[in-house]
């Protein structure tokens, strides 16, 4: 797993039918993903990408769970976009002729959804290449864009991706907030930020233009306190935060 500001990104699987010379398929795997936490959905930034001369693919939301009827396609040697958002896929391959006139080249067909721009198609070899699902489950990974959930003013849960917002604006250390992440909190919150790292005081500085206006460690107290009775990250200013050691910083986070 490799977690940015912005993204995660986690092992794929790869849908895949091996033929026969006869046509008949004698091995056969479907891909899915069902991401159980809310915060995390797919990324724009996967494609779903078949290999193989006589395949069709096919990837979908699970039914059942998704809610959303979307389906997205292609034939061939190909890759598409599929609709982002969605917490779930299931993706298929199929054959137009069960390769019978291609099967001295071409046994393996396969689908997949993964990072378009860490896959490289290397042509004819990667009909035959052996290590073709390991290497591609090994470097091309699955996107998931991931937001923090918020309390609105009805204590309504909502994702903050509705609101046109980006994890880089947090108000508090990003890095403490994933590694809650991590732990597999449902609902990270800045007090748990806090207790994980028992790294104290806050010192936080909000940024206005060019200029810094520095809180008084008095103010950072209280602003850490207002931190844990909120439980959700809500507070949307662009932030400077220093992790302070007795009066020295020892790191320093800027979100802007």
């Amino acid at each position: 797993m490799d977690i940015s500001s912005e993204h995660v990104r986690i092992k794929n699987t790869i849908a895949s039918k091996l033929y026969n010379q006869s046509g008949v398929v004698i091995q056969n795997t479907n891909s899915g993903l069902v991401v159980a936490n809310s915060y995390f959905t797919l990324s724009a930034l996967n494609k779903l990408i078949v290999i193989g001369c006589d395949e069709f693919a096919i990837i979908s939301p699970v039914s059942g769970i998704e809610g959303k009827n979307i389906t997205s396609g292609c034939m061939g040697c190909c890759s598409t976009s599929v609709p982002a958002g969605l917490n779930t896929y299931i993706a298929t391959v199929s054959t137009l002729n069960n390769h019978k006139n291609i099967w001295h080249f071409n046994k393996w067909g396969y689908a997949f959804l993964g990072e378009q721009s860490a896959f490289t198609f290397r042509g004819a070899s990667d009909f035959t290449d052996p290590d073709f699902l390991n290497r591609t489950t090994n470097t091309v990974p699955v996107v998931l864009d991931w937001v923090i959930g918020r309390k609105d003013e009805m204590g309504n849960e909502e994702h903050a991706a509705t609101k046109g917002w980006s994890p880089v604006r947090l108000p508090c250390c990003l890095v403490l907030i994933l590694e809650v992440l991590i732990l597999g909190s449902p609902s990270p919150t800045f007090y748990m930020a806090i207790q994980k790292v028992k790294r104290k005081p806050l010192c936080i500085s909000l940024l206005h233009g060019s200029s810094e206006a520095q809180w008084s460690r008095a103010k950072s107290r209280a602003l850490t306190t207002s931190f844990r009775k909120w439980g959700h990250v809500a507070w949307l200013e662009p932030v400077r935060i220093d992790m302070m050691v007795g009066t020295q910083p020892f790191e320093t986070y800027k979100y802007l």
